[in-house]
């Protein structure tokens, strides 16, 4: 160190040595001198200290650590032992952290990052503010710290090994550990540490962290969550399986207590006969106690206290609990924290869920909504089950409830989704493989593209509210959704995590519900108007034709009555039909083979259409029987049939079909307003024009039509819609500009028994009635129609007697000592009906003939009563 020889040395006086030799050498000769002179004067005294050899001929630049301590014994006792160590390269190192340090302090001082500078043999030689804020320590506190004392016991083996390794020169990136806070806290970092070589010798270690202790909180939550979401998603499924109520209920109890990490979960059932609450299902508790334990369903247990809650009950501390005690099967079993929900609505409840901890623990809101989701869950399957079993007593033949969909979650960031689960994926008909980094974008309807950024942009701005979008799914298929989402941080990253339901079901219903309603409410006013159309058009109609009877054709006069004429049997066929649209025309159901009734009307339709138009007729080989009215069945084939014939102005072809055909529940999933079970299909095709989505969706509206003012009233297919739904079917409609349009109409079928009638029987001629002298008893509360009958009737030779009401009635029967041979009377009269009337007559004279009338179609008729009766019924208007 000091470029002596030995003998220069040994044997010398120790003070002139250094004096003259030594001292010399080094930067503060005095300084140095008095330090190591100073070591004699006290031979207990242990000095060390640090000096600095300055270079010279045949001697390098050194920095040398002395320590001096006294020899107690031996041949040299009394003397003492000097040590010099050569340190050049510490300071050497120390020297070029400063220097560093002078350079970047302020950059590494204010940087986010935490930031330290370790010693190789781990001391901590600098720290950043970041760091000390973190952790809690001061400049000087850190200082006396190694990298060791601040690792946490669970990152120490692998963060210390990756700190070796940066000493032999091996870059460290993305390594990830735990630190250790002054209070005794974690702290969770990310980042890379590098070593600084000086001389080839490792100098110190630099390394730099980042906190991502929320980061890493938020993704636990999130995973927390979707486990959460995973059970929710297999539970709903298997609850709508054929799965056994006590395999669903051992399957909760065990994802609840998984997905919760807790050591007892329970299903209570109620058994309200009992007071007490059955243990049907549960984890940790002790053996034999599944299925036999029960607990008090009152208000001083933890259960029987949730059945009279609208909320999640939860526990802190079971101990120091003041709303109830127990019960005694958690006392048993040292429970400490739990949380509990009632199964079913609290009004109608079915039984507990519950979960429980033996140590203390604080349940979040987000779990108990977890815990009550899953109790809803069993109590729709607990309600589906028993709706099954009613329905299997009752029916036997129809399957029970149908699956429900379950949501489906994602979690969107960036406009690409990230996560999905398998029923988001069925939703839109794509495996989650296939939709992770899809662009979110490209599953909304074309049409609402631009709309859809705009909403996504204001939703990771200000929040996201719930909304109904279209949707395209992988084959193509528009449907409707139902979103509700929320902002969440995902991996450090804002992202948009929610719920997708389908609801493509519920809004073809709804507008369906819209289109029924209106018609029905267009019905409920035709038929209500329909009684007082048909007196006025009746008494018209009448007193036209009694005045033409009195006039001659080529009377002036009578060609003004036949315009008269003419235009009130428009306006009765108006009425009618319109009554034919409200189903309230009384209607003839009678077995009707459709086969039958086609083969003879055909002949009508072909010169209906015209020679241009080619008419097919395809039966089917085996008998269609419904239960019909003749009449009403015609009606529509020749609406249907002059419909087709407007659509082909140039000629083209027109196929009427039928075929018995079985209707399943696949049918009825694609059309809600069908039913299964056995129907006659009746299709009528054309080859005409076709028509667009916008007509389809008005045709059977009343009044609606494509044609001018003086080419059609807009009825036909109204009346078609009304006497098809009369006889209990429904109608489907195919159509394609340019192609043309296909009617198919279902009817229920009926068993073909050969009893089966054709068409309408033809009107006979009217005769020249003689009443001879016949007395008539006419009861109407209308005078004008009353007038009408009793001349009409009064010129054919009938005794007409009047009356306007039931009472006056009575009154005219008793006077003329019951000689009358016919009651003509209204069914609906201002103090009686007129069935009532006709009873009490006829229980003074039973052999009394019957004729009844009414303008009205509803239940004020009571045509289904007169039908049962036998009385004859005249439905006004007439003549």
């Amino acid at each position: 160190f000091f470029g002596l020889k030995r003998g220069e040395v040994v044997g010398r006086d120790k003070r002139q040595l250094v004096s003259e030799r030594i001292k010399c050498m080094f930067e503060d000769p005095d300084g140095f001198a008095a330090k190591v002179l100073a070591t004699y004067d006290n031979n207990t005294y242990i000095e060390n200290f640090e000096c600095h050899v300055l270079p010279g001929p045949g001697k390098e630049e050194r920095w040398l650590e002395h320590w001096s301590q006294p020899i107690e014994s031996g041949l040299y006792a009394g003397g003492r032992i000097e040590h010099y160590y050569d340190i050049t390269g510490r300071k050497r190192a120390e020297e070029a952290l400063r220097e560093s340090e002078e350079r970047y302090y302020d950059l590494i001082e204010n940087i986010g990052d935490l930031v330290m500078s370790v010693a190789p043999d781990g001391r901590i030689l600098y720290v950043n503010r970041a760091w000390r804020e973190t952790l809690g320590y001061s400049r000087e506190e850190s200082s006396r710290l190694s990298l060791l004392d601040v690792t946490h016991p669970n990152s120490r083996t692998h963060f210390m090994e990756s700190f070796r390794r940066a000493l032999s020169g091996e870059r460290i990136d993305a390594i990830e550990a735990e630190l250790v806070t002054k209070s005794g806290g974690k702290v969770v970092v990310r980042g890379n540490m590098n070593c600084k070589f000086i001389n080839d010798e490792p100098a110190y270690a630099r390394v730099v962290l980042n906190d991502i202790t929320e980061q890493k909180q938020a993704k636990r939550e999130l995973e927390y969550y979707a486990r959460q979401q995973q059970a929710l998603a297999e539970l709903g499924h298997m609850a709508l399986t054929d799965i056994e109520l006590q395999a669903l209920f051992e399957l909760a109890v065990d994802r609840v207590a998984r997905t919760l990490e807790v050591e007892y979960c329970e299903i209570l059932r109620l058994l309200p006969q009992e007071n007490a609450l059955l243990l049907v299902a549960g984890v940790g508790w002790k053996e034999g106690l599944v299925g036999r334990v029960k607990v008090g369903s009152g208000r001083d247990s933890q259960a029987g206290y949730t059945l009279l809650s609208s909320e999640p009950v939860v526990v802190r501390d079971l101990n120091t609990e003041k709303r109830f005690r127990g019960p005694q099967l958690l006392l048993d079993h040292k429970v400490v924290s739990g949380v509990s929900v009632i199964i079913g609505e609290p009004e109608n409840p079915l039984g507990v869920l519950g979960a429980h901890t033996a140590t203390y623990r604080e349940f979040s809101e987000n779990e108990a909504v977890f815990l009550q989701t899953v109790a809803n869950i069993l109590a729709e399957a607990i309600k589906r089950r028993k709706a099954e079993e009613d329905l299997r007593e009752s029916e036997g033949k129809y399957r029970t409830l149908t699956e429900s969909s379950l949501s489906g979650v994602f979690i969107n960031r960036g406009g690409k989704y990230v996560f999905v689960n398998n029923r988001f994926a069925q939703i839109y008909g794509y495996t989650p493989e296939e939709l992770i980094g899809k662009d979110c974008i490209e599953l909304v309807h074309p049409d609402d593209r631009e709309t859809a950024r705009q909403r996504l942009s204001e939703a990771l701005s200000r929040g996201f509210e719930p909304q109904e979008v279209r949707g395209i799914t992988k084959d193509g298929r528009t449907i409707w959704c139902e979103v509700v989402a929320t902002r969440i941080r995902y991996e450090g990253e804002l992202a948009i995590m929610g719920n997708v339901f389908d609801i493509t079901e519920r809004k073809n219903l709804e507008r369906q519900l819209i289109q029924a309603q209106k018609m029905e409410a267009i019905g409920r006013l035709t038929a209500g108007i329909a009684h007082d159309f048909n007196n006025m058009i009746s008494a018209i109609r009448g007193f036209t034709e009694l005045s033409m009877m009195h006039l001659g054709k080529k009377d002036p006069i009578y060609a003004n009555l036949k315009h008269i004429w003419d235009a009130s049997n428009r306006a009765a066929d108006l009425v009618r039909k319109l009554l034919y649209f409200s189903r309230s025309q009384p209607l003839e159901m009678r077995p009707l083979d459709l086969n039958v009734l086609l083969k003879d009307l055909c002949k009508v339709v072909r010169r209906l259409i015209g020679e241009d138009i080619t008419v097919s007729l395809e039966l089917d080989t085996t008998p269609c029987v419904i239960q019909g009215d003749a009449g009403s069945i015609e009606q529509v084939i020749m609406n249907l049939a002059v419909n087709a014939r407007d659509a082909m102005p140039q000629g083209g072809e027109l196929t009427i079909k039928t075929e018995n055909v079985r209707i399943d529940e696949n049918y009825t999933g694609t059309y809600p307003y069908a039913r299964p079970g056995e129907f006659v299909c009746l299709s009528v095709a054309d080859t005409g024009i076709g028509m667009d989505d916008e007509v389809l969706r008005r045709i059977f509206d009343p009044f609606f039509t494509t044609k001018k003012s003086e080419e059609g009233t807009g009825l036909g297919l109204s009346v078609v819609y009304g006497i098809v739904k009369g006889h209990g079917g429904w109608i489907n409609v195919e159509s394609e500009p340019g192609v043309g349009s296909t009617f198919r109409i279902y009817l229920p079928a009926l068993p073909p028994t050969g009893e089966t009638v054709s068409r309408t029987q033809d009107k006979v001629p009217l005769l020249d009635f003689d009443g001879k002298g016949w007395r008539v008893l006419v009861v109407e509360d209308d005078d004008g129609l009353r007038e009408f009958a009793k001349r009409a009737l009064s010129g054919h030779g009938y005794v007409v007697f009047e009356s306007a009401n039931a009472k006056e009635a009575m009154a005219i029967f008793e006077r003329e000592g019951g000689n009358f041979h016919l009651v003509f009377t209204d069914v609906v009269l201002p103090d009686k009906s007129g069935l009532q009337l006709v009873e009490d007559l006829l229980s003074s004279k039973p052999e009394l003939c019957v004729l009844l009338s009414s303008g009205y179609t509803d239940h004020r008729s009571q045509w289904p009563v007169i039908r049962e009766k036998g009385f004859e019924f005249l439905q006004k208007p007439f003549t």
